[in-house]
């Protein structure tokens, strides 16, 4: 009876061990470390509710790199491998509690950043100057200093949007903004008005 319940009892260790693993293939970036779109969802279906109820905002940053092809052009590709994870870590250690910061794929990330009403515009900026000096600092790449930047775009829920999906497409327009105005800048979603045809 005992040698049946420590069976048992590893068998049931070795499940919840597997399904721990398998928790984290599902929502975590397999080469940043990162929390990925899985986890972004599951963290946006629990926060909103809150966020809603306690009179708080949100504010998604979109994040891409600037620079980043030309290291994997120059260096490779394992090089620019090393230069994600490296830019996950920098990212990773700016984080607050309450957070999270997610690596959409490719060279993208976001972060979603959640404050009370009213603060998050000057906070969402200063976080996003914070991101751009942290990632204008060299990275040491194959013994060599490489320099990358970062074009931000940031969006607010609910001010520029109840949905999440849409905001993180104004996010998206914002950063393309920041990328046509000269790159390594951040810009705020705004509404362009529409023109109508008399």
């Amino acid at each position: 009876l005992s040698r049946s319940l420590n069976r048992m009892v590893r068998s049931l260790e070795q499940k919840d061990a597997e399904l721990g693993q398998m928790h984290t293939i599902a929502h975590y970036d397999h080469l940043t470390g990162l929390p990925n779109r899985n986890a972004l969802e599951s963290y946006l279906e629990q926060t909103i509710v809150s966020v809603d109820e306690q009179n708080e905002q949100l504010c998604f940053l979109y994040i891409d790199l600037d620079g980043f092809k030309k290291v994997n052009d120059t260096l490779g590709h394992q090089a620019g491998d090393h230069l994600l994870q490296k830019v996950a870590q920098r990212l990773n250690e700016m984080a607050c509690e309450g957070d999270i910061t997610v690596r959409l794929g490719g060279d993208e990330f976001l972060v979603v950043l959640r404050t009370t009403a009213g603060e998050l515009p000057e906070k969402a900026s200063r976080y996003g100057k914070n991101i751009i000096d942290n990632l204008n600092r060299p990275f040491l790449l194959e013994y060599q200093k490489v320099m990358i930047g970062c074009s931000i775009g940031a969006a607010m829920y609910p001010e520029d949007s109840g949905n999440p999906i849409e905001i993180m497409r104004m996010a998206d327009q914002a950063l393309y903004q920041s990328k046509r105005a000269g790159k390594n800048q951040m810009t705020f979603y705004i509404e362009t008005p529409s023109v109508s045809n008399m």
